[in-house]
């Protein structure tokens, strides 16, 4: 399969993407990226870290920062939530703080979940935690999720 390079954006002002699988949203606004909330449809994957001054000691940017990412296609590394689990096959949903969840409720389709085998529940510490301190979740690991069928309205 063709894969793109990461699409830079500039990110909404306050927002930082602390790591890699971060689902993100188009914040209609003024035309930036955020994390997703709980009902909203991503749009694309963070690639990694938002930017950080160049300057010492190289705080994460809060006011024009950007941030690589993938637009949905394919499959893709997606960090969820510790509480979700799946075997294969299972729906992944969008959910709140940029993560991914087994949680149906009023969440949007991501897709499907398409691992090796069954994920448990796995919760991350710093510094693995990814957004840990900014997100009011308790984030888990990245996991394969097949994008093609996630909901677009």
């Amino acid at each position: 399969m063709y894969r793109t390079q990461p699409i830079s954006a500039t990110l909404k002002d306050g927002e930082i993407i602390r790591s890699g699988g971060r689902l993100l949203i188009n914040d209609s606004t003024n035309n930036t990226l955020a994390e997703t909330a709980a009902g909203q449809i991503a749009i694309g994957v963070s690639a990694d870290e938002s930017s950080r001054s160049a300057v010492s000691p190289h705080a994460y940017e809060t006011t024009g920062a950007t941030v690589g990412y993938y637009p949905l296609g394919g499959v893709m590394l997606v960090q969820v939530d510790a509480a979700s689990t799946f075997n294969i096959g299972a729906t992944v949903y969008v959910s709140g703080d940029g993560l991914a969840t087994s949680t149906v409720g009023s969440n949007k389709k991501l897709g499907i979940y398409v691992g090796d085998a069954a994920h448990a529940a796995t919760a991350l510490t710093a510094p693995l935690g990814g957004n840990e301190g900014q997100s009011g979740a308790t984030e888990g690991a990245l996991i394969r999720v097949n994008t093609n069928s996630a909901d677009i309205a």
